[in-house]
């Protein structure tokens, strides 16, 4: 399935937005989890990518 532009835009600002909306100390905590776990690690705790 192939995005079209303006879903990754959509998805840009759905991430800038939360990023914004965060405090500091969880932008902090989601910040150290996304560099323990990786971008992977943090789509299979959301159910969103298998674990192979």
């Amino acid at each position: 399935m192939r995005r079209q532009k303006g879903d990754v835009i959509g998805l840009e600002v759905l991430l800038v937005t939360l990023a914004k909306e965060m405090t500091p100390v969880e932008q902090k905590q989601f910040t150290s989890l996304l560099l323990r776990e990786g971008i992977i690690g943090l789509l299979q705790r959301l159910g969103i990518r298998d674990s192979k």
